[in-house]
């Protein structure tokens, strides 16, 4: 929990942000938030393998990112 914390810390627009281009797709789910011209993608994996293609999601984990190409 602290590593979203510092997240948020870093990236205080997050909490107004606009929340876009949801996909779920088996265990993965992606997300984008923007505010203006920043945008972060959000990958969230419930399973128990590694996943998310272009962008490494562990297994049971999650990664905020630039969005992928």
């Amino acid at each position: 929990m602290r590593e979203l914390g510092a997240v948020r810390r870093r990236h205080p627009w997050l909490a107004t942000g606009t929340v876009s281009d949801v996909d779920v797709s088996g265990d993965l789910l992606r997300y984008r938030v923007s505010s203006g011209d920043q945008v972060l993608e959000v990958r969230v994996n419930r399973g128990p393998e590694p996943g998310g293609g272009a962008v490494p999601v562990p297994a049971h984990g999650w990664v905020v990112s630039p969005p992928a190409p």
